[in-house]
């Protein structure tokens, strides 16, 4: 197809208008040597076929669309109007690729990102719908889009921001669909979730909300709920050892919660206040390794929420344990 030796320009929907010289175009191959239609030319004729009315398309695509409007032209098609929009580049102002980590739906569902959050997300990079707003739903993007709002720079792949917007939406459910959300993403890693009736799996979501932003997180993260038997972390192991006094209290702690006669949280905070106040200890001193010995981690949510909800059994045999093991390391000066 023999090129226009003129100005090719138009006006595109984002950039405004865009010129080319035609005369630093060689003439355009539209069919290859195969019998097979080359790229320009199938996009015309499809376009033209199907009465495309607007192409919108990455702004990589800019080069292509002076070798196809002269094609329009000579085939007796309405141009459609162009939109060419910025790229998505990632963090280091790169093309995204695979080494910028997760490529598919399926691996950011995997990851524990809500389909809310994820469209919500990808349509912020290149488009606001103004007044700085950030959290907008589907029906709201469907009722302000506009391509004059398109910008006309390139978005950066923010993951970060990404990961805070999930957690907003997890933020935003009530308590019944969190719990919902949270059970079926613990069901499908494999915990035995059965055991535990509704106003339980409500107060497990409500001490989780605000801790969460992947659901893939909660997983690991409220995993010693879950398995009967605990490791304590390395470095929960050499707080426990740093104070000689703690396998005695953690005894004795385990003997006054074993007595208690309810085991809401605030009974418990009550109760443990008065111990240590009993033993001589402050909170900073017996909370924290108090903490890791109920669940083998270092960071958990509220410590009296957290024993509330594992129960008085698990929580005075785990201290019991813990207890254990630390005399036993005593004694044999490990």
């Amino acid at each position: 197809f023999k090129s226009p030796q003129t100005n090719i320009f138009w006006y595109d929907l984002v950039k405004g208008k865009i010129e080319f010289d035609g005369s630093l175009f060689d003439d355009l191959v539209i069919m290859k040597s195969n019998g097979t239609p080359t790229y320009s030319f199938a996009c015309v004729v499809d376009d033209g076929s199907m009465e495309i009315t607007h192409i919108i398309r990455g702004e990589d695509h800019i080069s292509n669309t002076p070798k196809q409007l002269p094609l329009y032209d000579a085939l007796g098609f309405k141009a459609p109007k162009f939109a060419h929009i910025p790229l998505i580049l990632g963090e280091d102002r790169s093309r995204l690729s695979k080494r910028h980590g997760a490529t598919s739906i399926r691996e950011f569902k995997k990851a524990g990102y809500l389909p809310e959050a994820m469209i919500n997300y990808l349509s912020l990079l290149g488009w606001s719908p103004g007044n700085n707003q950030e959290l907008i739903t589907l029906p709201e993007m469907v009722k302000k889009f506009s391509v004059k709002k398109i910008q006309t720079t390139n978005a950066v792949f923010d993951t970060k921001k990404m990961d805070w917007m999930n957690g907003e939406y997890i933020r935003g459910f009530d308590t019944a669909k969190l719990s919902d959300l949270f059970f079926a993403t613990l069901e499908a890693a494999g915990k035995n979730v059965q055991p535990y009736d509704r106003d339980w799996r409500c107060r497990f979501a409500e001490l989780y909300r605000k801790r969460v932003f992947l659901l893939h997180d909660l997983v690991i993260e409220s995993a010693f709920f879950f398995e009967k038997d605990i490791v304590i972390s390395d470095d929960g192991m050499e707080i426990l050892k740093k104070d000689s006094r703690l396998a005695g209290l953690l005894d004795k702690y385990a003997d006054e919660l074993s007595g208690a006669a309810q085991f809401d949280h605030e009974y418990i905070e009550s109760i443990s206040r008065t111990f240590m106040e009993r033993e001589g200890v402050s909170g900073k001193e017996f909370i924290h390794p108090a903490r890791i010995a109920a669940t083998g981690r270092t960071v958990s949510p509220g410590f009296f929420e957290t024993l509330s909800l594992l129960g008085k059994e698990t929580v005075v045999s785990r201290l019991k344990q813990a207890a254990e093991i630390l005399k036993t390391s005593a004694q044999s000066g490990v």
